[in-house]
């Protein structure tokens, strides 16, 4: 279909050479040049349109094999048995690209050698066998060419991986952001990446040095052939105007194709590159599914043989029957195998040849770590299922989600964030419960779902749902939750990864795992409470479940919508990046260096005008023509790479310095996208086509005053095409950059989806929703691809219309040039001949260097992110004086403001010491809402052990919110050993106090570089905080491999290095979030212990849902409704029968 238009685009450009030496041997024997000037203009006419046909009718079939391509790979990451995030957004917003890139010039391919042999034809055909010298060594350096693509291949595939490895850290980091945030790591992330990006960037600078040196050898190539061919030709003939110029046109035929080589070239590796990762990626192996049980219709699952991850094998010689119906139990220390059990049921996990796994039934699974969509409360639990409005109440009934439903803004509409990033661990659990039990399914596989959630909530979601919704049901359930035990119709005791015992509880009672059980009963063993009280009564006493965040009250367009710019681009984005790259020496410098190579070049071709040509000038002219490209190679690089890796850490920096409430509503795929696509557009593309437009702009500028040179009749056809050139230029670029932006703008959500994607790929393929994903994620992409055809039937309109222009310029300078001199007039008309090309380059890649700055566009936006510091300064204003009152507590904190060098206070490495108090703290998580704390003033003193208790809502985390700085809605004062809150900066704050949290956060690296994030220690040290621990046992060695997001790891492991890691920083204020409800018992106890002994005289604040761990904690605050409605010590709140806290216990020992 396209071939047609192809072969005219080629038999337009081999006869207008021949057309310009019959023009100019008319002109030296002043014959009429009217019809042949007619041909210079309908010929580049007809040549434009076929060009412009040819080139959509492929963007047509580009368009198509995007889609193929992006379906075929997502559908693969839905099968693919283990993924890697950052690889496949890297292979769907880069490798897609570059594939479909190279194929839109799929027939330069074709023409590159066929202009090649043409060129060599009408050489010989114009100099005779003079030309064959130049053919000759135009042959011998295409095997260097050959050489430097396939080191550049190799280059470009290094360059890739290393852009995964940035990718992969950079993503972990962003979505383990509020970890690394509250823990103090920030700048430990950054220094992370920047290592892996500088080197990157040292690869980039090598790899441009190689692209430079190629486009060096092609530039040199047209002039030694060129040289030659003259001088071979000067020895057997006498070189007239026509024939000189002649052969000067195609020189630069010639010298256009050999310079657009490097690029295809480039583009070719590149692609090649990018379709070896796709195809590796491809091949990878994929889920087997589990076999269906047919035969044996009692038997719900089938497990036998030994199973692990990679060449590890975590289960051994496993040999297990589930019968239909029935409730198993499955407990054991920490990385005992638990998950991976289930991992193995589902058919998730490497196995031997021997094994065999199968079900008899559909599987409902729901894993330790809850995987949920950013989407409402609703879509979450109804994900691929149709909408029940019954079936959806009684589910929300039966996972105790009614109350916090009810003060959702929006309801069960109510947006929850990318992961649930506004909900609590509770909150993400039971939502996750409730989306497994809303459609029913045969087996169901439960991962330590109660132990996020507290204890009366356990037992209810236990009773209501475990035992009685999904009685008729198979459950596999793991947990540290002992208590439930005598409830299991089978136990399996995991030990060592073997099984240990299976049995019922009769049978499990008279072994030595009892000891287990009574272990457990021993701690959390509570005081007796003698007097009876109406449990019931002093429940209905609570306040309501509550979210812990601003979910509450915020509307159901949660996500913020991303910026879209429109028109130009701004003038203050070009100086911003000028100031990038060293401001404007750098840029006059490299401007006088781009200058040097066109005027040389120039001026070696004006050498022909001469009689006889002074061929030693023009080879020497030309050979600093080349000197100067490569400079000009290295400049732009550097250049190029300084500008990328400043904006690239700036950008880095503000965003990791943010306030939470930016991660809570920014997707991730909008952020991914910006250190993917937009980084990899201003490291390659921005440097390449800004170096080609300037170059273009010059070539203009060199063939408007070549025509005027040799007519100034020339000027009222430039002034008016100059006219319209520039008003097709403003329309052009208006809305090229606004369907750029679009671009870029509708691809964010498509890595979004992919991020989501990942986390959740054992819980899609268990539940089915493969096709689903699949739907979404194609409609995503065929919103994207309306902006990309959109952008291209511009590009059309545009290169159209430029070609007519440039038609135009070429019949103006073939009726100058006959009022001109002859030599003068062929080196205007063959620079006219390329006019077209060049009117049409510049035109493109200057809104190519328009469209690349929309990525610089993007990437400033995010660099000028308000930091947390930077809100904190504009909000303290607004907050109360410190003013510090007497307190009448005997251990009160009395301070004299005015005797505190706050400053050399915070400097003070023994700061703080662990004197905290809180005074008339109100707190909103925004300035519309409600407040969710409400007026409270306490104080803690110096080596105080604190346990915080209510129920969920009550405002627990929010005390911790307030004294890690991260919500700015707050009035009163926090003073810490003498500085008020707001003066602290944020990153000594939480350098200087720890946190263990709920959610642990381990990353990609060694156990060493986990516990010793800050290399502060010695191995020995670390070693020995193991051993103190009893932690030692759960690691083989400190350079063991912890992968991304710690994978490899289970959830009772990862907090074990939480909990390693804060006691070695030795943090004289440590707080405390339920960083044991992932860990067995005995682990728990351990834990506990670890607590008393390591922070023995630190101030320690824990939030607690099970009252055993605090018990024997000097105070207990109780937060009930956003205030502090009781704090005292355990013993007096237990002797007032009407204390909140009296109630928690006696539910608990009741539960118990």
């Amino acid at each position: 279909m396209t071939v047609p238009y192809f072969i005219i685009m080629i038999g337009t450009d081999t006869i207008l050479p021949y057309i310009q030496k019959h023009i100019l041997m008319n002109l030296e024997q002043n014959k009429s040049i009217l019809w042949l000037s007619l041909c210079m203009l309908f010929i580049p006419l007809t040549a434009a349109f076929a060009r412009q046909r040819n080139i959509y009718l492929s963007s047509l079939i580009h368009v198509q094999i995007k889609k193929e391509l992006t379906d075929i790979v997502f559908n693969k990451l839905l099968v693919v048995q283990h993924a890697n995030n950052s690889k496949i957004v890297n292979i769907l917003n880069i490798d897609i690209d570059r594939v479909v890139r190279v194929l839109i010039h799929i027939f330069d391919l074709v023409d590159v050698p066929v202009s090649l042999i043409i060129c060599s034809f009408m050489l010989y055909n114009l100099v005779g066998t003079a030309a064959l010298y130049g053919i000759i060594g135009l042959f011998i350096c295409v095997p260097i060419t050959l050489f430097t693509a396939g080191y550049q291949r190799k280059m470009r595939s290094k360059l890739m991986q290393l852009r995964d490895n940035r990718g992969k850290i950079t993503n972990e980091l962003i979505s383990n952001i509020r970890g690394v945030k509250l823990e103090g790591l920030i700048d430990i992330a950054q220094q992370r990446v920047e290592y892996y990006r500088e080197i990157e960037q040292k690869l980039i600078r090598k790899l441009s040095i190689v692209d430079g040196c190629m486009l060096g050898i092609t530039r040199l190539l047209p002039a030694i052939i060129s040289m030659i061919t003259f001088s071979a030709a000067l020895k057997n003939m006498e070189l007239s105007s026509s024939i000189a110029f002649t052969t000067l046109s195609v020189f630069q035929i010639l010298q256009h194709t050999l310079s657009f080589l490097p690029f295809l070239v480039l583009g070719i590796i590149e692609a090649k590159v990018a379709i070896e990762r796709i195809e590796k990626f491809l091949n990878k192996k994929e889920y087997e599914g589990v076999k269906k049980i047919k035969e044996e219709d009692t038997i719900a699952i089938k497990l036998k043989g030994s199973f692990g991850y990679k060449n590890k094998m975590v289960l051994n010689d496993i040999n297990l029957e589930i019968q239909k119906g029935k409730l198993v139990m499955v407990i054991g220390q920490v990385g005992c195998g638990k998950t991976t059990l289930l991992n193995a049921i589902l058919g998730e996990c490497k196995h031997d040849e021997k094994s065999f796994n199968g079900i008899n039934g559909s599987i409902g699974f729901i894993s330790s770590i809850p995987w949920l969509r950013n989407d409402t409360v609703q879509g979450n639990i109804c994900k691929g299922n149709k909408y029940n409005e019954e079936r959806l109440n009684t589910i929300i009934n039966l996972c105790q989600l009614e109350p916090d439903i009810k003060i959702f803004h929006d309801g069960i509409k109510t947006q929850i964030g990318e992961r649930g990033i506004t909900l609590s661990g509770g909150q993400k659990q039971r939502i996750a419960l409730a989306r497994v039990i809303y459609k029913l399914y045969d087996i169901y596989l439960i991962d330590d779902v109660l132990s996020a959630v507290d204890p009366h909530v356990s037992i209810k979601l236990f009773n209501d749902v475990i035992k009685t919704e999904l009685k008729e049901k198979t459950r596999v359930l793991c947990t540290h939750q002992l208590q439930y035990l005598p409830y299991a119709d089978q136990i399996i005791v995991l030990e060592n990864h073997n099984i240990v015992f299976n049995g019922n509880y009769n049978d499990f009672i008279q072994t030595e795992f009892i000891n287990t059980l009574k272990n457990m009963n021993e701690l959390t063993k509570t005081p007796t409470i003698l007097s009876p009280i109406p449990i019931k009564k002093e429940i209905k006493k609570l306040s309501p479940l509550e979210s812990p965040s601003h979910l509450n009250e915020t509307s159901n367009e949660l996500m913020t919508k991303e910026t879209i710019e429109s028109g130009i681009i701004k003038e203050s984005v070009f100086k911003k990046y000028i100031q990038s790259v060293g401001g404007l020496p750098s840029i006059i410098i490299y401007l006088c260096i781009s200058f040097a190579v066109k005027g040389s070049t120039t001026l070696s071709d004006y050498m022909l005008t001469y009689n006889p040509v002074p061929l030693l000038y023009y080879f020497i002219l030309q050979l600093i023509a080349v000197i100067f490209t490569l400079l000009k190679s290295i400049i732009e690089t550097r250049l190029g790479t300084k500008a990328t890796t400043t904006l690239h850490n700036s950008m880095f920096y503000h965003i990791i310095h943010s306030p939470f409430i930016f991660f809570d509503t920014t997707p991730m795929g909008r952020i991914l996208n910006r250190f993917t696509k937009d980084i990899e557009t201003m490291d390659t593309q921005l440097k390449r086509v800004l170096s080609i437009c300037i170059l273009q702009v010059l070539t203009v500028v060199f063939v408007l005053l070549l025509n005027l040179l040799s007519s100034i009749l020339f000027m009222p056809l430039l002034i008016i095409l100059s006219y319209i050139y520039i008003s097709i230029i403003i329309f052009y670029i208006d809305s090229s950059q606004n369907l750029q932006r679009l671009q870029s703008t509708t691809k964010s959500p498509i890595l979004s989806i992919t991020s989501e994607t990942v986390p959740g790929l054992f819980t899609i393929r268990a539940q089915k929703l493969n096709q689903l994903l699949f739907d979404q994620q194609s409609k995503l992409f065929d919103i994207h691809q309306r902006t990309t055809y959109s952008n291209s039937l511009v590009d059309r309109w545009l290169c159209l219309r430029v070609d007519c222009i440039g038609a135009f310029v070429m019949f103006g300078s073939v009726i100058a040039a006959s009022l001109g001199g002859a030599s003068v007039a062929g080196l205007a008309i063959s620079y006219a001949m390329n006019v077209t090309h060049s009117l049409v380059f510049l035109i493109k890649t200057f809104s190519d260097v328009q469209s690349s700055f929309v990525s610089v566009e993007r990437v400033l936006e995010y660099c000028e992110l308000q930091t947390e510091e930077e809100i904190d300064q504009q909000n303290r204003d607004s907050l109360i004086d410190f003013n510090p009152l007497p307190i009448t507590n005997n251990k009160s904190i009395e301070l004299n403001t005015s005797q505190i060098n706050v400053e050399n206070l915070i400097l003070n490495q023994n700061w703080p010491i662990g004197n905290i108090e809180f005074k008339h703290i109100t707190m909103k998580y925004r300035k519309e809402l409600p407040e969710v704390l409400k007026d409270i003033s306490f104080s803690i003193h110096h080596g105080e052990k604190i346990g915080v208790c209510g129920r969920t809502g009550s405002g627990k985390s929010s005390l911790l919110q307030v004294l890690f700085k991260t919500v700015s809605n707050v009035s009163g004062t926090v003073i810490i050993d003498g500085v008020p809150l707001s003066q602290i900066p944020y990153h000594i704050l939480r350098e200087r106090i720890g946190i263990i949290p709920q959610d642990p956060l381990v990353f990609q690296g060694t156990i060493r570089e986990n516990i010793d994030p800050f290399k502060r220690n010695s191995d020995k040290d670390i070693c020995q905080i193991l051993q103190d621990l009893g932690f030692d046992k759960e690691f083989k060695g400190l350079d063991d491999l912890v992968e991304e997001n710690g994978k490899n790891l289970s959830s009772g492991t990862k907090q074990l290095l939480c909990i390693a890691r804060e006691c070695l920083r030795d943090s004289k204020i440590i707080c405390i979030d339920e960083a044991t409800s992932s860990v067995d018992y005995e682990t728990d106890q351990r834990i506990q212990k670890s607590i008393r002994t390591f922070m023995k005289n630190k101030t320690v604040i824990t939030i607690a849902h099970r009252i055993y761990t605090i018990i024997d904690y000097d105070r207990i605050i109780v937060m009930d409704n956003g205030i502090v409605q009781e704090f005292d010590t355990p013993q007096n709140l237990l002797n007032n029968i009407n204390s909140l806290f009296y109630s928690f216990v006696k539910q608990q020992n009741e539960e118990r």
